[in-house]
Parts: C-alpha cells; structure tokens; sequence
C-alpha cells in the first residue's frame, strides 16, 4: 500500500526523474504555446490529434538536458612530464620526478581531473627510450597522443647554489597549444621546493577549471 516501505522507497528513487519529466514537459509546452497538457494513459480520452502529440519533443527535451549534464562531468585526462633538469646538480637529485610527483600530488582530486599516472607515462618514456633531456615538447605531445591525454604538463627545473628555479608549462594535446606557463623558485631543493612546485601546480591547473 501506500504507508508500505517498498511503496516509499520506490517514490523516493523516481522522484528526482519524475521532476525531470515535469520540466521538460513544462519547457516544451510553453515553447509550442500549449494551455493544456493531458496524459494519454488515462484512457479518458476519446480522441486526440497526432498534430498536438507533444510525447517526442518531451522525450528530445529530456535527451537533450542529460547530454548537456554527461558533458559537463566528463573528465579531462592529463599527463604529467619529469621536468627537464637543466644542469648535473638537478640531474644527480633527479628533481625533475620528484616535481612531476609533487604536480601529480597537488592536483589529484580535481573536479572534471583524470590524471594519467606518473608510473605509466614514464614507461612510455623509457620504452621510447628516452630521458627528461630529450623530453621537448613535441616528443610530450606524441607520448600524450599514445595516453590519449587531452592536455599535458612538462617543463624545466635547476639549481644555482641551494637555489631552485623551475617552470611549469600546460599545453592542449591535440594542437600543442601553450595554455599556461607558470615559474616557481625554492630556497632549497627539499622541503622549501615541495611546498612551492605544490602551490605553484595548483595555480597552473586553475586554467582548465570552468
């Protein structure tokens, strides 16, 4: 019966779908100039006119309102390159994974964020045979192309003395357009770099947010 709790749960799963329904219906109608909407299914209706069925363009309304909905949720997939180090100081700390990690750290759990991960976009380094000196951005865009990466990160970092310099550049995968480019300095290469390439991911990635 009504009180019964398959009855309640039942109504309380449809509901948000039958508002859905009723919008639409309510679009439609006020769209065509309509006065007057009447359920077929109630088999109290003796005749009607094909002319004024509204039953498709309800149904095209609907369609159209979830596509909209699955559009805006889909994702963006992003790879994350080892940054180029550009002197034998970053090379022999290998600050270069150590920021793509950080970059990978800081946007994890972004709305409307896949992020591609760093273990596989480095074995497609290593199996092109590649290191992060030969990592231009044409060869980036390739290796995104091969992850069906939407957009991609790299860039370049070094050291002169304790100090780090490093530079965060965003690009569109399929035209290898430069979205964004944002520099980052550390007084240190260890706890003072995390906490600034952390910070300095987080404003790049703001980019791509809607």
């Amino acid at each position: 019966g009504e009180n019964g709790l398959f009855y309640k749960k039942t109504q309380e799963l449809l509901s948000p779908y039958y508002q859905k329904i009723q919008e639409a219906i309510n679009k439609v109608a006020k769209a065509n100039d309509v006065d007057l909407v009447i359920n077929n299914d109630s088999k109290l209706i003796l005749y009607v006119s094909n002319i004024i069925n509204l039953t498709d363009l309800v149904l095209q309304e609907l369609n159209r309102t979830y596509a909209q909905q699955e559009q805006k949720f889909t994702k963006l997939r992003i790879a994350i390159f080892p940054l180029t180090e550009t002197d034998p100081d970053a090379q022999k700390l290998q600050l270069g994974t150590r920021v793509q990690k950080s970059i990978f750290q800081a946007i994890t759990g972004t709305a409307n964020i896949e992020l591609i991960g760093t273990g596989e976009v480095n074995k497609e380094i290593s199996r092109r045979n590649l290191t992060s000196d030969k990592l231009f951005t044409e060869t980036c865009q390739q290796i995104a192309l091969a992850l069906n990466s939407d957009y991609f990160i790299r860039g370049t970092i070094g050291t002169q003395g304790d100090e780090v310099n490093f530079t965060y550049e965003l690009y569109r995968t399929a035209t290898m357009e430069k979205l964004a480019e944002v520099q980052g300095k550390a007084s240190n290469p260890r706890e003072s770099l995390d906490i600034e390439s952390i910070q300095k991911a987080k404003i790049l990635i703001q980019q791509l947010q809607p």
